[in-house]
């Protein structure tokens, strides 16, 4: 640990967790460690700076291919070999607007070293060869690579990123989100990458994008778990003492539309199956930088309020009057590096609904401002707020890596999203002080008198097909401009990409659990039984829940109708009761439970 300093500390002790931030002395590295006492779950996480500078998808691709092998495991895919030789609950790689993370999790101390060491040694040191390239990003390749390039055996692209992003943007909903966040924010770039132009990215893009990104003044680390920091650092500082600091790290700030005024913007996109007529459609208010942690919260909170539920005034306004189907994807709260916004938007729209459907937001809105919102409601979401902090699960180490990383490059207070208990009390306490602070957020920011961007999706019946002659067009004038030359080359790199693909290296070069390495003692939680009035059968089970009870009531429905069952069940926590209209049955709910579902299952499919 001599190469690191601590930074920080923060203190949660209703979490009862540490967290410290440490340094780099030889650079701007810095590492986040959270020590949980009595946690087994061990978390680590590399992540990178990677904004897009275009739409050729290279961070997307370059974290395809450091998984393909490294210096120290030359062996194809490493990862995917590692399944059998790990006891990870968790392994992955992930591309963000304007960032990548590679986050594993586990319960053993051994597993963990090497996990580690794997992941530390494809990032730092990844072979990046030009047939993983071919393979994880694109490639053209004749339809039957054994015929060789002729007349009769045409070209296509491949690629597994290339199909991938393909496949994604033929989804609707992720296609609607991707064009509403470049109207948003054009500069952000396209990390996933549009096929359209990943063919138009090079091998040495895709090199010196690693150079420029993937070093020791652009990296963020992140562990947790009941161990000290010094056991993940030791080896940290082995990688980053090889690296110097010569490449200037991406500070560029991007810059939003201007919504000095309102604007709207049309896009034509692919049609929904479900209702093959209708739009999608969003309203968006800027909120500010989103610098401070407490206007965050405070905006969660709102929007929580504005579009949670049943009970909540859009749901009412939008969804109970038939207006749309469901919410749109992007509802909710958002950042971009340099603005926080708020987007109310709806799917299963009408084309004459559209104008219905703004104004139906705005008298919701104007109602808030004049009458204010319920206590009831503002109660029952603190609650769940509450509710969540005690409740401490499997996965918790990497839902607190998963709340922070989208901010670790951009702001410097991103640890204050740690201590949730924290934020909630300084929450309550700011209510108190300001019990209008909701209302008047919401009267200074959003509403028809306030600029907002208007986006619109438009289905298109022809828009697969326009696309796929985009796809064909693009591949057609990549084709034409093959010499015959360049036409065996295709041919020997995918000869050379086949031979490499069935190579799959030395094995033995991964590190693997031992049987010794598994304490063979498991966590024994005994079951007690109780019979109560009625004969009802009571079975308990005490574990460390902080005090939760989680409760699973069964009720044997054999002489009930089975195909309805399923509608039952649904209706169970989507509509009222006697005593109660939806709305009230749902404030209940969340006034005295974090929350319930209902389902139904038969147990004839396992008998014999």
């Amino acid at each position: 640990m001599s190469q690191f300093k601590v930074n920080r500390v923060l203190q949660a002790p209703k979490l009862q967790l540490i967290a410290t931030e440490f340094s780099h002395h030889f650079s701007k590295h810095k590492h986040l460690h959270i020590k949980k006492a009595g946690d087994a779950n061990r978390v680590f996480a590399l992540a990178f700076k990677t904004r897009a500078a275009n739409r050729t998808g290279v961070p997307h691709i370059l974290e395809h291919t450091t998984l393909c092998g490294s210096e120290r495991f030359p062996v194809r895919d490493p990862f995917f070999k590692m399944l059998n030789r790990s006891l990870a609950n968790f392994m992955n790689a992930l591309t963000g607007q304007d960032y990548t993370y590679y986050p594993f999790a586990t319960t053993n101390k051994t597993d963990f070293r090497n996990l580690q060491q794997v992941y530390m040694d494809a990032v730092f040191k990844p072979l990046l060869k030009k047939t993983d390239f071919w393979q994880e990003g694109w490639r053209l390749e004749p339809k039957d690579p054994k015929q060789g390039v002729n007349e009769n055996n045409p070209l296509e692209f491949k690629g597994v990123v290339y199909n991938e992003m393909k496949g994604q943007l033929s989804v609707p909903d992720y296609y609607y989100y991707t064009k509403w966040l470049h109207s948003v924010c054009p500069e952000l770039g396209f990390s996933g990458g549009d096929p359209l132009d990943i063919p138009s990215l090079e091998y040495k893009d895709l090199v010196e994008f690693h150079r420029q990104h993937y070093h020791r003044n652009n990296c963020f680390t992140y562990s947790y778990g009941d161990f000290d920091a010094d056991e993940v650092l030791e080896p940290l500082s082995r990688y980053l003492s090889e690296f110097t600091p010569h490449v200037q790290v991406d500070n560029q700030q991007l810059a939003p539309i201007d919504l000095s005024t309102s604007k709207k913007i049309t896009a034509l996109g692919p049609v929904d199956p479900s209702n093959t007529e209708t739009y999608k459609t969003s309203l968006t208010w800027y909120l500010g930088r989103p610098e401070r942690v407490s206007t965050l919260i405070l905006w969660r909170v709102i929007a929580m309020l504005l579009s949670g539920g049943h009970s909540s005034p859009l749901y009412k306004a939008l969804i109970d009057t038939n207006l749309g189907t469901d919410f749109s994807i992007n509802t909710g709260i958002d950042e971009v590096p340099n603005q926080l916004m708020y987007t109310i938007g709806l799917q299963g729209v009408t084309r004459e609904n559209i104008p219905k459907f703004r104004e139906a937001v705005f008298t919701a809105l104007d109602e808030i401002v004049q009458k204010g919102l319920p206590e009831s409601q503002i109660a029952a979401l603190i609650h769940q707020f509450e509710f969540s902090n005690r409740e401490i699960d499997a996965n918790f180490g990497m839902n607190i890596l998963d709340s922070v990383i989208g901010r670790v490059f951009v702001h410097d207070d991103y640890m204050k999203l740690i201590d949730t208990d924290k934020l909630l009390t300084n929450f309550k306490l700011k209510l108190q002080k300001y019990p209008n602070i909701l209302v008047d957020s919401i009267k200074n920011c959003l509403g028809r008198n306030n600029p907002y961007l208007e986006f619109e999706l438009a289905p298109s019946t022809d828009f697969e097909s326009q696309v796929e002659a985009k796809y064909g067009a693009n591949l057609k004038s990549k084709c034409d401009s093959l010499s015959l030359e360049m036409k065996q080359q295709i041919d020997a790199e995918n000869q050379e990409l086949i031979k490499d693909m069935a190579d799959p290296g030395d094995l033995d070069l991964l590190p693997t659990i031992k049987v010794n390495d598994i304490k063979p003692e498991i966590n024994n939680y005994p079951v007690s039984n109780q019979v109560l009035t009625n004969n009802v059968n009571l079975k308990t089970r005490k574990t460390g829940t902080q005090g939760v009870s989680y409760l699973k009531i069964y009720r044997d429905m054999s002489g009930a109708d089975l195909h309805l069952l399923p509608i039952y069940a649904d209706a169970i926590t989507n509509v009222g009761t006697q005593n109660r209209s939806m709305e009230e049955l749902e404030n209940f709910i969340r006034l005295n439970t974090g929350g319930g579902t209902c389902f139904s299952f038969s147990d004839w499919l396992g008998s014999a």
